[in-house]
């Protein structure tokens, strides 16, 4: 598998533009879009049809589920780094800092979606305004109420995989798009395989979890549905618009690339 990836990176050298361009960035996009939201719609559709008989995977407690999925944003923050720090600024720190910048901004997103938002999270409030609760007057929290040993229940439960899996992947997707416009990452991704190869096993783990979710009874469709819009949102916002308008420093695939060359 390494050599087969040195020799698609090899090929891919001497075809690389030197930055991406508005259309190449919106076509790329545009395919990432379509991807994600193809497979919870291709999961919910074929829940629906046919049914997959239980398996490993439907089991919360399997193995990728506990320690990757349950600890995906570590794992996503910690390849996200080791990447950009090795393949995208070569150990620089200065031109560093943009990918930290990235990472940050992704982490409070995150952070006030699924963990806080001037008490519960965004999740939470929007389970409780939909008429959850729990079984538990003075709990208003899913994580304080199943630490008491009570049951969470009734509301509009945003499915927490689908809106973790989507916005860690498109996260490290951006990272990942420098390899088709900048050689000298190319030259850096193939020196440093391991990261580079932990990266892509980290978007084939992330993208099988969310159409397992998608596939099995943890939530209903309205559920995953808001999970993948609430997975998309950051991205759309940051890297669709924001970034481009307003800070194009910050998008991976431009402006800091053009600093790594100077």
């Amino acid at each position: 598998m390494v050599e087969k990836l040195s020799s698609t990176i090899s090929r891919r050298e001497s075809q690389l533009k030197v930055t991406e361009t508005y259309n190449d960035r919106i076509f790329r996009q545009l395919l990432l879009f379509i991807f994600y939201l193809g497979t919870v719609l291709l999961g919910s559709i074929l829940k629906i049809i046919k049914p997959l008989h239980e398996s490993y995977f439907s089991q919360k407690d399997n193995f990728f589920n506990v320690w990757f999925v349950k600890l995906g944003w570590l794992w996503t923050s910690l390849i996200f780094v080791l990447y950009s720090w090795n393949v995208i600024h070569d150990k620089k720190p200065d031109q560093f800092k943009r990918s930290l910048l990235r990472l940050g901004l992704a982490s409070i997103y995150w952070y006030l979606v699924t963990q806080w938002f001037f008490g519960p999270s965004i999740v939470d409030w929007v389970y409780v305004a939909t008429g959850g609760k729990c079984t538990l007057e003075d709990s208003n929290t899913q994580l304080s109420c199943k630490k008491k040993g009570a049951s969470w229940s009734g509301g509009h439960d945003i499915s927490g995989h689908c809106l973790l899996l989507i916005h860690s992947s498109l996260l490290l997707w951006e990272e990942l798009s420098v390899l088709l416009y900048w050689p000298e990452c190319v030259k850096r991704a193939k020196e440093h395989k391991k990261y580079t190869l932990s990266l892509i096993f980290i978007l084939i783990l992330w993208w099988h979890m969310l159409f397992m979710t998608s596939v099995y009874n943890f939530h209903n469709f309205r559920e995953k549905l808001s999970g993948t819009f609430f997975g998309f949102l950051y991205w759309l916002m940051a890297y669709t618009y924001i970034f481009p308008m307003f800070a194009r420093h910050l998008l991976p695939s431009n402006k800091d690339l053009e600093d790594t060359a100077s």
